[in-house]
């Protein structure tokens, strides 16, 4: 690591620790509970909005358009249901605004699962959020809330809390706090500035030294081996090992089972272990790893091992696979003579996976119209997240081959295939019609146009025969696009071949007509069926980041009494192992990025779309998804350093 790179480091670390314990205590200080486990004291919440209340029109009218109620009879009740009974709520926020009087009286009626009512209270409610310590201390699972003798009361409710504390949240007060504690941590820093003092490097040289002691000992018997030329093709069949096997856990819902994910992490980390041995060509010394990136993935993959030791975690592990295995991988790659060529090995091992793909749909899962389109996976993001991996894999194989100054057929042929692959890839896309996905694909294109106006001048020469393969390709495409499209509507069910997955998640965006006539034929299918965009994405954050903590959390939350990831892949890693985790994660991210493009690297098809696909869709689930699997894997090719040791690539185990 260089000068420069180092003081950019420091105050990069230095701003967003201030940041991060500002943000922290902040929401601390606000909570009212100074609680590590739970910086805003909300301990369990419940949250309804006005739209999910039960009432009857003849005695209660709302607005069109409108969360606005307007009572006209005697008596009105406002119901909601499903309440966590378990949970026996202590406090009742209401949220109410548009109130034509001063005040208002209200009776609350409280009730059992079987709708007896076990206890009544009275309270006034006032424009604002209305703080209500529930006098019921039996269980109940749903409330009335009854309006007697105000005909003509005018209100809007914008959100019901049920809640084991009385604490409030002021926005105002927590930025007025913030600000307050990063000052302090300003003038602190300025007397006790001892991040410059961190030594990570040394951390780094000691895993090094370890990883030296295992390959050079167990390793010694693989750089001899005769079939070494066959190396290549095992390591290809590992990646496909591990992309296949994720996406089977993904489908599965193995992650879920801990005896399944227990066997899933022991195959990935022997799988990725194996790699690394095979990567072995002579003697290992210690590389110069003082670099940015490598200490931003030490710092994230040592912030998630202490998290998993306070917080026992559903996807545990994951950091001890890394700084072991995965950093194994990583310290005999980069020791290769053509450490490139791991690259396109985890491409071609994609490249399969992509052909049995295609195959899998065509035999098993059935295309319905006006039904987006799961592919292999459960829901139509997953696979829409698994098509927009493809089009980056082959826009950059495309590329690659553009520059190469070759002009064979097989370079024709090669040129050709990719192209189709890639019209296929697009193909699945527009099938999942994912939003996120979409904008990441418009990316890639950009990238991919760049990319070919920056080395224009090698392409312009092949011009002629470049518009002849693409206008085959484009034909042929076509045929293939047109094919794959009648064979995955008819064929399965032609074949009897159709396989529906129980936990899969079936939605459309549009009325499709004779909708209740096809549930009723066909249930076990078309009874799954939503409407896309349902999930309030907003609501999901809100409640993930009430739940922000110093070590993080045990599993997903609940929302709505359904096991729910964050859609969002920054808010589920500080979720999930703390609020500091997003120093290192975020550094990690715009490290790799800004390796990726000064390098015009590949995995920048990849990188870019992930960070863009993170922002809204539930990604980082650790080797589920083969975009999270090629994007962690692939930043090994940036952790290339000087070899200390200038002998390194003449050393061998003679």
């Amino acid at each position: 690591m260089s000068a420069g790179e180092k003081k950019k480091l420091l105050w990069y670390l230095w701003g967003m620790l201030g940041i991060l314990l500002a943000v922290m205590l902040s929401l601390m200080e606000s909570g009212q509970g100074w609680n590590t486990d739970d910086f805003l004291n909300q301990d369990q919440t419940q949250k309804f909005t006005g739209n999910e209340l039960i009432y009857n029109d003849e005695t209660c009218v709302k607005l069109p358009q409108s969360d606005i109620y307007y009572v006209t009879a005697d008596k009105a009740v406002l119901q909601i249901q499903d309440l966590y009974e378990k949970n026996n709520w202590k406090y009742m926020s209401l949220n109410i605004s548009n109130l034509n009087q001063k005040t208002t009286y209200w009776n609350i009626v409280y009730s059992d699962r079987d709708g007896t009512v076990v206890s009544k209270q009275t309270v006034t409610l006032t424009d604002g959020d209305n703080i209500i310590e529930v006098s019921c201390r039996q269980p109940y699972q749903s409330i009335k809330l009854v309006i007697k003798e105000q005909i003509g009361l005018r209100f809007q409710i914008n959100a019901i809390q049920f809640r084991m504390n009385d604490v409030v949240v002021d926005l105002q007060e927590v930025r007025v706090t913030f600000f307050f504690w990063l000052g302090l941590y300003i003038a602190a820093s300025a007397i006790i500035y001892f991040i410059g003092k961190a030594k990570l490097h040394i951390i780094i040289e000691i895993l090094q030294e370890g990883y030296c002691v295992i390959g050079n000992y167990i390793g010694k018997g693989f750089a001899r081996k005769k079939w070494r030329k066959y190396f290549s093709v095992i390591r290809t069949g590992i990646f496909l090992l591990i992309l296949t096997l994720g996406e089977i856990a993904g489908v599965r819902d193995w992650y879920s089972q801990e005896t399944g994910y227990k066997y899933v992490m022991i195959v990935m980390s022997v799988s990725i272990f194996c790699l690394g041995l095979l990567c072995i060509e002579r003697k290992l010394k210690v590389l110069d790893w003082n670099t940015i990136v490598v200490t931003a993935w030490l710092l994230l993959w040592l912030f998630v091992c202490i998290s998993d030791i306070m917080q026992r975690k559903q996807y545990k592990f994951v950091g001890y696979v890394f700084l072991i295995c995965v950093g194994f991988f990583f310290f005999t790659w980069n020791q290769m003579k053509n450490f490139q060529k791991i690259k396109w090995e985890m491409y071609q091992a994609f490249h399969i996976n992509f052909i049995f793909v295609v195959l899998y749909c065509i035999l098993f899962r059935t295309k319905i119209d006006g039904v987006l389109y799961n592919g292999p996976f459960a829901s139509r993001a997953e696979f829409g997240i698994y098509s927009i991996t493809a089009t980056g894999i082959f826009l950059a194989g495309l590329y690659k081959k553009l520059e190469q100054n070759e002009e064979k057929l097989v370079w024709h042929l090669d040129i050709i295939w990719k192209i189709v692959n890639l019209v296929i890839a697009v193909l699945f896309l527009n099938y999942s019609d994912t939003g996120s996905c979409k904008l990441a694909f418009l990316i890639q294109i950009l990238i991919f146009g760049y990319s070919v106006y920056h080395g224009r001048t090698k392409i312009l020469i092949k011009g002629k025969t470049l518009v002849r393969d693409v206008i085959l390709a484009c034909c042929i495409s076509c045929i293939f696009a047109a094919g794959i499209n009648l064979a995955v509507s008819i064929l399965p069910e032609k074949l009897g071949t159709e396989i529906i997955y129980e936990n899969e998640k079936l939605e459309i965006k549009a009325d499709i007509s004779g909708l209740e006539k096809l549930q009723a034929e066909k249930p076990e299918y078309y009874s799954k069926i939503s409407y896309a965009g349902y999930v309030n994405k907003r609501e999901i954050w809100e409640n993930y980041l009430q739940k922000l903590n110093l070590f993080g959390h045990a599993d997903m939350m609940t929302i709505n009494k359904v096991k729910t990831g964050a859609y969002n892949g920054w808010i589920e890693m500080m979720y999930r192992y703390g609020l500091f985790i997003l120093m290192p994660y975020i550094l990690l991210f715009i490290s790799v990025l800004a390796s990726a493009w000064r390098r015009k690297g590949e995995l920048l098809y990849l990188i870019v779309p992930y960070m863009i696909i993170m922002l809204s869709q539930n990604i980082e689930m650790p080797f589920t998804e083969p975009l999270w699997i090629l994007c962690y894997l692939g930043m090994g090719e940036y952790f290339i350093g000087k070899v200390k040791d200038k002998a390194v690539l003449e050393s061998s185990f003679d």
